[in-house]
């Protein structure tokens, strides 16, 4: 029976809500490391997984870094980082919310200490974006729907970007 299941790692659901499960299968005297994998087939796991997310780190670092320099958050640089490296919708929108926080908060400091900061401006878009922002969080979408709306909103600003953009030669002719 061990030489079955320990093959193939399937156990039934009989076994399991039982818990019959036999000592080749719980592996109890060779703790974590040695239950499914040899302790190096588990740190090879582990090195590639933290490989991933140090790239994801890195990524993520430059994203920032590029929509700060130009003054914007970074929202949808995130969402399609985070969508690549298959991160839940559930974990994608607050983390992204708050990365766009910080990296506005960095733009609005330099954009303030500027001189370009304008009340009169700011007070319409204050007074509507608050209350329409908690209404359309509110709205509740499926993950499989999420995901194929923001696919379609991320192409559009890569369309306008190779499709649409004006160099500064072609605007003085």
């Amino acid at each position: 029976w061990c030489n079955t299941i320990g093959s193939t790692g399937i156990v039934s659901p009989e076994h399991v809500l039982s818990r019959q499960l036999p000592d080749c299968i719980t592996r109890r005297s060779k703790g974590l490391q040695g239950r499914r994998y040899g302790r190096r087939s588990a740190l090879a796991l582990s090195l590639k997984r933290m490989e991933v997310i140090v790239l994801f780190y890195l990524l993520l670092f430059l994203v920032a870094f590029l929509y700060a320099s130009v003054g914007h958050g970074g929202a949808s640089g995130y969402l399609a980082l985070m969508a690549l490296f298959s991160i839940a919708p559930t974990v994608m929108n607050p983390t992204a919310l708050l990365l766009n926080l910080f990296v506005s908060l960095t733009a609005f400091i330099q954009f303030y200490s500027g001189g370009h900061f304008r009340w009169k401006v700011f007070w319409p878009f204050a007074l509507f974006s608050i209350p329409l922002a908690y209404i359309g969080g509110l709205v509740m979408v499926d993950a499989d729907v999420y995901k194929k709306i923001l696919g379609v909103l991320l192409l559009i600003p890569i369309a306008r970007f190779f499709f649409f953009s004006k160099t500064g030669n072609e605007e003085q002719k």
